[in-house]
This record gives structure tokens, sequence and C-alpha cells, in this order.
């Protein structure tokens, strides 16, 4: 849309600027600003912009003092030279002009005033004096502009030079003496020449050479002549030739130039300064001009603050092709070509509001536009003086034709004082073309322009002298017809020296990074006491480098984050929430100094989260999980008999119940509780919906996302667009800011209302308790968590009545609590747990390695059945294995664990202790786990830890990686809506996932078939 808007105002701007009406009797109407017919008997005037009598027609005498008047025809008399009135003629009358008609031959003009300034009742014809010729109005008698070496062509009458001895330059001839007294080699024909280096065309940029511009021609020689006789509006000229060649070395305009001004008297600002011929080139080092201090502007953000600069003003001084001087004018809108408001202007000039501006733009406008215009501009320093601003040409080419200007290397730049916005003159070609004022065959523009305001390091709230950087492209005149837009663009700059920050950066980084460094080792060696190497069922050095891989890439993941994130902060704060200027946020195209580092560690981040995450899901797909169900088995008619036979035998008293029944529990209250557990797996506290909504009505319905541009305030506007481009680091602070926010928010929410309503967690610890079933969990070799789901009635399955009966008798606290220990209140249900290794032999002989041999046998079968198949998929309980022998193990293996739970009952002050929070906050064992023998560890959970096996458990990794992947689409696209996008897309693929293979693992785990989890 914005695209579309600017298309269309460059458009009506260039019919806006093309005032030219289709017939002679159409004037231009400013007012309404499109034609308008003129009156009878009316043409138009010759700028197309009035009307007048039409030849042979005069006002009426009733009209002719009005703006609007009345034309009538003069007969056999003529209008007076402004159509005031009609008056007689001394002879014939002219039928191409309608006037008098004196005799050219004699040299006569025409005269229609008296004395006392009357109308004559009739015209005369009038000699010319001597030397003196009529004039193109046929009113006026007009000479040479050099009598001694001019005269007028006998059958043109315009001036010409003598032709012994004479060079003609425009209006003036330059004797051979003259030319002679200049610079040797720099007044031949070649000085005519014009090289156009950065001519676009279809097959790209390439060099264009003019061999006779007309207007070299017409200005160059007596403007090097009169410069060197010291006039300096003939010295303003000179320069302005050179300024139209890109100030190239290599050409005769731009030597001359320098060798006039050799050995006359600098000014001691710059050598290059010379006080006869003007100012063109810096003799200084382009260094040492911008470190220049001689600005004493103190600045500021604070739009209210009278006593500091908020808004600088800059001036230039024009001058016209040939020199003259048109005096100052404020620097505002000249460099903004591209269709803009009058605050554009204004914003610009604003310190530390970094803007752009970029259109495509009619050129065509520029060929029939008012003659080229040069500006010197300069900055109005706070004591009323005006300081030079230079300028940088990108186009510039020295005597070596290299282009030191293109290159980032300040000491190889030459800087300048002078500047064209459009160059409509050099291209004129062909005899007279310029006086008669043809159209040009090459167009020079400005293709781009920078402002750019550097902040002293030295002293705060003070600059350097600001520069221009300017950058030219040019077309002929055929291809411009076929191909009239051009991309233009304006930008304004304000920067600083970063090199003291990325001193203290980097500091701050490798103590960040050394942090990172002890906090993975600490989490090594306390995984290290948790996972013994002599109780290693694996080849311990690859499990210990895998695991160590993994933490240093969380780990790193983690304080690398922050780090990009609190420096995100400081530019942040420190640039858009202060008055006082304390930094400038480094511009976009200083990428490579300002931002590769921070992409590289954002990328990494990025990278490390995302192996985190997916770690988190290998890791959590894998974790042992055994259900303990604590209800007395009751008595079941076996699969394949009849129960009714098996009652009537009974009834005889034969002892055959063996072969008809036998003890087992009700499969169903495991199936909910497995159900139940799967559906937590994927669960998270924080809503991604809710999260991602919140997050564009904050940053794309309030305009919050303006807070990442490159602009000292807070303001925003959601009518409006701005101009100022968006920073990286700005932007990612902006982003992630709101998106932990609401994140955390959610949170913090669901956690501090779950002291009145229950979350999915603490609902799920009820649960076991009211189905009699407890939870083993190992999610390490010998650490884990037990929920206690033993029923306080000690049975669950029951009928309806009974089990509301029993649940009333717990909530009236006629019951026995819940939890292991019955002198406590609270109920606890939930411990960490660290194991000895031969309970853990217990768990993998009687609850892994059973499940993991008939699984194998199954697919060994799987694979020599379908040996075609390059991959054979098993699912996680295959129909075709023995399931009842491994229910007869999984029977004995929770009897197992049953009698490991009754030991530490019955030793519970030894054995079920509370954790200090070094030891929670470290996760360290309570002893030598290598040494631990006997009974369990437990310690109290009421912060229901093992909600840690989860993703609610990993809920800031899996934040944080939304976070990440938002921001990386972000930066890519600079699209919340598109990041928003894809984000919920890769973080449900995520969940998608974590929940397909956590329902693999407990299906595996646990026996149940997935075929109940639904």
């Amino acid at each position: 849309m914005r695209a579309f808007q600017i298309l269309f105002i460059s458009v009506a701007l260039a019919a806006e600027l093309n005032t030219t009406c289709p017939h002679s009797t159409e004037y231009f109407d400013t007012s309404l600003m499109e034609c308008a017919s003129c009156g009878t008997n009316q043409v138009a005037t010759s700028d197309g912009l009035g009307c007048e009598c039409s030849p042979g027609y005069s006002k009426t005498s009733a009209t002719r003092d009005y703006p609007v008047f009345e034309c009538v025809s003069c007969g056999s008399s003529a209008p007076a030279e402004n159509d005031y009135q009609c008056i007689a003629c001394p002879s014939g009358i002219s039928t191409s002009t309608g006037d008098c008609q004196c005799s050219a031959a004699s040299l006569q003009v025409i005269n229609e005033i008296s004395a006392d300034g009357s109308y004559l009742p009739t015209k005369e014809c009038v000699a010319c004096a001597t030397n003196y010729y009529p004039g193109p109005g046929t009113y006026k008698c007009e000479g040479c502009s050099d009598i001694t070496a001019m005269t007028r062509n006998s059958q043109t009458y315009k001036c010409e030079c003598i032709s012994t001895g004479y060079t003609q330059s425009g209006d003036y001839c330059v004797s051979a003496a003259q030319a002679g007294a200049l610079p040797s080699g720099l007044t031949g024909e070649d000085s005519y020449t014009v090289v156009y280096n950065y001519v676009e065309s279809k097959s790209g940029i390439g060099t264009v050479s003019l061999t006779q511009s007309d207007t070299f021609s017409y200005f160059y020689l007596h403007s090097a002549r009169d410069c060197q006789n010291g006039y300096i509006k003939a010295c303003q000229a000179l320069a302005n030739l050179c300024v139209l060649q890109m100030y190239n070395l290599k050409t005769n305009v731009c030597q001359m130039y320098q060798q006039l001004g050799k050995g006359k008297e600098q000014m001691p600002s710059d050598s290059g300064w010379i006080k006869e011929v003007g100012w063109l080139y810096y003799g200084r080092t382009a260094s040492n001009v911008l470190k220049d201090s001689s600005v004493n502007i103190k600045v500021t953000f604070d739009t209210g603050d009278d006593t500091k600069f908020h808004k600088l003003t800059f001036k230039a001084a024009q001058y016209k092709l040939d020199g003259t001087f048109l005096g100052f004018e404020t620097l505002a809108d000249q460099l903004l070509i591209c269709p803009h408001s009058s605050q554009d202007s204004i914003t610009y000039r604003e310190f530390g509001t970094n803007t752009e501006y970029d259109c495509s733009f009619d050129l065509t406008p520029y060929l029939t536009s008012d003659e080229t215009i040069f500006y010197d501009p300069y900055i109005l320093n706070s004591d009323g003086n005006l300081i030079e601003v230079p300028v940088l040409i990108k186009n510039f080419r020295d005597k070596d034709d290299a282009s030191p200007n293109e290159g980032s290397s300040k000491s190889q730049w030459q800087l300048f004082r002078r500047f064209f916005i459009y160059d409509n003159v050099s291209g004129k070609v062909g005899t007279n073309a310029y006086a008669n004022g043809e159209v040009t065959n090459v167009l020079s523009y400005l293709k781009s322009a920078k402002l750019v305001v550097t902040l002293r390091a030295d002293h705060d709230e003070m600059i350097y002298i600001p520069y221009l950087v300017l950058e030219y492209r040019q077309r002929q005149y055929d291809y411009l017809q076929s191909n009239k837009k051009a991309s233009i663009d304006f930008v304004s700059e304000y920067t600083m020296d970063t090199t003291d920050y990325w001193k203290v950066t980097e500091g701050v980084y490798i103590a960040a990074n050394v942090v990172a460094i002890v906090a993975w080792i600490t989490r090594l060696y306390v995984w290290s006491k948790n996972n013994p190497s002599i109780h290693s069922r694996e080849t311990y050095t690859l499990w210990i480098l895998g695991k160590a891989l993994v933490y240093f890439i969380s780990t790193w993941a983690f304080f690398n984050f922050w780090f990009i994130f609190v420096s995100s902060a400081y530019w942040f704060v420190f640039y858009k929430m202060q008055y006082q200027v304390y930094v400038l946020v480094p511009p976009n195209n200083t990428w490579h100094d300002n931002y590769l580092a921070f992409e590289i560690v954002f990328g990494l981040v990025v990278s490390c989260q995302l192996l985190t995450v997916f770690d988190i899901i290998r890791s959590q797909s894998k974790i042992d999980i055994l259900f303990i169900d604590w209800e007395t088995p009751n008595r079941v008619i076996k699969p394949g008999h009849d129960e009714i036979n098996a009652l009537y035998n009974e009834a005889r008293l034969e002892n055959i119940s063996s072969d008809y029944y036998k003890l087992s529990t009700s499969a169903w209250r495991s199936l909910f509780i497995a159900n139940e557990f799967n559906e937590l797996q994927a669960k998270r506290y924080i809503n991604l919906e809710f999260t991602l909504i919140f997050m564009l009505f904050f940053l794309g319905g309030l305009g919050w996302e303006q807070l990442g541009d490159a602009k000292p305030n807070m303001h925003v506007n959601v009518n409006h667009e701005t101009n100022s481009p968006t920073n990286m680091v700005l932007r990612f602070f902006v982003v992630t800011f709101v998106l932990l926010v609401i994140g955390y928010a959610q949170y913090l929410i669901k956690k501090i209302f779950s002291l009145w309503f229950p979350t999915a967690i603490q609902n799920f610890v009820d649960l076991c308790s009211v189905s009699n079933v407890s939870i083993f969990i190992l999610d390490q070799s010998l650490h884990g968590y037990y929920i206690h789901g033993v029923s306080p009635t000690g049975m669950a399955d029951v009928g309806l009545s009974d089990l509301i009966k029993a649940l009333s008798q717990e909530e009236a606290g006629k019951a026995r609590p819940r939890g292991i220990l019955p002198e406590e209140s609270s109920g606890l249900q939930t411990y960490e747990i660290y194991i000895p290794w031969k309970m853990r032999q217990t768990y993998d002989n009687l609850g892994t390695d059973p499940v993991e041999a008939e699984v194998g046998e199954y697919k060994k079968s799987k694979i020599q059945s379908q040996a075609s198949k390059l991959w054979v998929k098993t699912p996680a309980i295959p129909k075709e294995i023995d399931f009842e022998r491994l229910e007869d193990v999984r029977s004995e293996l929770n009897n197992r664990f049953k009698t490991y739970i009754s030991t530490v009952i019955k030793d519970c002050k030894t054995n079920i202790l509370n954790k200090s929070a070094l030891q929670r906050f470290l996760n360290i064992p309570p002893t030598r786990m290598d040494t631990l023998e006997g009974s369990p560890f437990f310690y109290k959970d009421p912060g229901m830890n093992f909600e840690s096996i989860f993703f609610m458990g990993k809920e800031f990794s899996i934040l944080l990686m939304d976070v990440l992947v938002f921001n990386l689409i972000d930066f890519r696209h600079n699209n919340l809506y598109l990041a928003a996008f894809i984000t919920y897309i890769f973080s449900k693929m995520v969940s998608y996932a974590r929940a397909s293979l956590g329902e693999y693992n407990l299906s595996r785990k646990t026996l149940v078939d997935k075929r109940f989890l639904i």
C-alpha cells in the first residue's frame, strides 16, 4: 500500500511539473493546477502562465487596467508593445508579428514612447547607434558584451568574435594571448569533453563521453580567463563546471581550477580554500575534517529543552551555473526528492532520528526544469555563525582514475564543498545548444543522499561536523524516454564511535561465558554424581561426552540469550528512554562493525536452543515409568471359561477354582491414569495462541513495533508509517520483552491461582490417589520422582456410591490423610527420589529388559519377512509378543517396588528428608550414589518438580524457542504476522513430536497399548 501511495504521488508530482498546455490559446492556471482557456482574441504568454492579446490586437480602454481584460483588433494600426492601446505605423505592418515593420537592413528599431513618457500618435523607426544592433524584440538596440572583440553577424545579428586571434566563449571572446596565459595544455578542444562514468543502460552501468559539450564551450574559456584575472564570479562558474565533472582530476576543467589557485592566499581553516578562487576541494584529510570539533552545539533528545539543540539547522549558499550568487536558503527538503510531507523536512533534522526515504521517481521533468543550481551546505552553530558541511561524492575519480570515495576507509576519502541535485546542462551538444535552451543529451541526477551526524566521544552531548554522502547516476536522453523512473533515496544517519562500547562489551561477554562454563561444569559434575560410572549400562565415556555436549549447548544458549537481551536492553533504555544524549544506535550500514557479532551470537543461540529443545524431547521420551497398583486383587473368571459352569462346580464344592478363576485387578484405573499422564506430556502453562494474539495486538495493533525504529523517543503512531529504519537490536528487545512478559504473566498467574484453582498437575496427583495407583518415574539412572497414589480407603475398585462416600469422609477429615506420612496434614504425595543401584537393576531386569527382548524378537522376525524394505516400523507394543508373560513379570516388579516403598515408609525419618535450598538448586544427591545401598532416599517435593518430565516443567526453554524462532523470521522478513504464523506452526510441530514420542514411550514402558491412549 505504501509503495502504491508513493507511486501515485510521484505520478501526480510529475504531472504537476508539466505546465505546458496543448493549445496556444490555453494557459496553466496555478490556482487550479490545470490548463484553462484564454479569452477571445487572446493567446498564452511566452511562459504559458497567463494570457495576452493575439498579434494585431490590443486591450480595450475599459479593461486594460485590470487583470481580466478584453482584446479588440487594431485594424490598420498596431498594438503597443504591452498591448495597452493601438498606435499608427509609419509604414507597413508585419503579417507575422502584427506590429509595425522597420528596415532591418538599416538597423532600425521601433520607438513608441515620447520623451515625456507618453505614447506617440504614430510609432517611428529609429536607427541604432554604432556597434549596437536591433535586439530580438525589435524595440531595443543591444550591444555585444565585448565591443572591441565582437561584432554582430549581418544575417543573424548575433554577436560573434572577430575572426582573427579570438576564440568565442559564450557571449565573450578570448584572445590568443589571453588563452596562452592560462596554464598550458588545458585550453584545447578536449576541455569541452564531458565524461559520464555512471551511465545507466539496459546492459548496466557504463561510461559515455561527449566530445563537445556546448555548455562547456560556452562557459569554460572565458571563465578561466576571468578567474585568472581575479573575477570571483568567473571562478565560481569554473568551479561549477568542475562539479559537473564530479571533481574528476583527470579533466581539464578541474585541473584548471586547481592550477589557478596555486600561489594564491589560502584561508587558515583549510588549505583547499583559496581566497580569490573559492573552495571546492578540502585540503585536509577526511579523517581530520570529520573529527573537527568547531561545532559547539549541545544536543538533546528533549523537544522542550530550549538550552540545547533538539533540531539541527542547515543553510546552503546557492549559485547559478554562470557563478551568480543567489544568496542563502534553509536546507530543508532540497534533498528529499521523494514525495514527502512538510513534517518530513523537519523530522530528519531532529537529533538522533534516523530516517529513510526511497521511491521510484519520474526523471523526465528534470529535462525541462530550471537550470542546474549548485549548493554549498552549512550548519548553523550555536553562536549564529555558519560552519561548512563537507560533501562526499562517491562518484569522484582521482588522477589515477581510482574511486577512493567508494571505499569505507575515511583516510582515503576526498571531501568537497559543492553539490547539485540534477544536471540538465552539461550534456547539451550542437551549435548554440546551450544558448537556445535545447534539451540535454545526458541527464545526471542525485540517486542517493545521506546526512551523517556523529556524536563526539570526548565531550558529552556534542557533535562533530556533519557531512553529506552523495551518489549520482546518469541516463542518456533516448534511454530516459523509455525508462523514466529511477529508484532514489535519502537517509539521515545519527551515529557515534562504538569502539569503547565494544571494548566493554567484549569484557562482559568473556565474563558471561566464563560463568557459563562454570555453570556447565557444575551441571556435569552433579550429573556424574547422579549417574556414577561403575553402574553404567553403556560405554560411560561416550555417555558422559554426549551429556557434556548437551549440557554445554543448553548452558551456552541460556547465558548468551540473556547476554544479547541485556545488551539490547542497554541500547533501548539509553537511546529511547533518556532526554540526555548518552548513545546513538549504530546505523544499519555498519553491519560488519556493529551488528555482525550480534547476528552471529543470535544465530548460534537459536541453533543451540533448538538443539536443546530437541534433546528435551529426546530425554523426556526416554524416561522410565512404572504404575504401581495398590488395589487388592479380586477373583475373576479366566478368559475362555464359562462363569455358569464355574459357579455350578463351585456349588458342588469341587475344588477347581484354580482352573476357572485367577486373582487380578481392574485395568481401567491404570488405563485412566495412563491417558491422563499422556495428556500432560506436551501440555504447557503458557498458551501459545493467547501469547501470539496479544503480542500482535500490542506490536501490530497498538503500533509498538515502531519502538524498534531508530528514533530516540517512545512515540508511536498507528495511523502514520514511520520513515525511520528498523533497528534489529531495538526490535529484538521489543519483541522479546513483550513475548517474555506475556508468557511469564500467564505462568505466574496460573502458579498463583493454583493456590485456589488446582492445575492439571495437581489434579493428576489427586487422581492417582483416587485411583489407588502410584507412579514411579526415573529420568536418570538413579534419580527420579515418586507419586504416592495410595488411596486413604485402601481400595478404589468400588461402586460409585462407595467412591463418593469415601471422598466425602476424606473431605470431612474423617479418613486417613493422603501421602506417605500420616502425621502430616498436608497429605504430601510427591517426592524426589534417589535409588540404589540394586533397585535400578531390579527395574531393568523385570521392567525394561523383558519388554526389549520381546520387541527385539519381533523386529528380527519382521526384518526377515520384509527383507526388501530398508526400514521396518515397530509399534510400541506389538500384538505378536507374549503379553501374558510380560504381565506376570510386571506384576513381580510391582511387588518388588511395593516392598521398597514399604521399607521407606517404615523408616521414614531416615529415608524421607527435606532438601536444602542449595541441594534443590543444584540437584545434588544425598550421598555418593555409587555406594548407596538398601532403601532409596525420598525428598519431599511439595513443588511437584516431577513436572520437569513434561513440557510444562521446561517452560522457559520452550518459550525461549518460540521467542527465538519468532525473532529469526522477523529479522528475515520484517513481518510480525508472518513471524507469528511460522512460530505457531513450528511450535505446534514440536509439541506434536513431543506428544507422539512420549505416547510411544509411555506405551512401551507401561505395557498400555496405544489403542487405549485416546
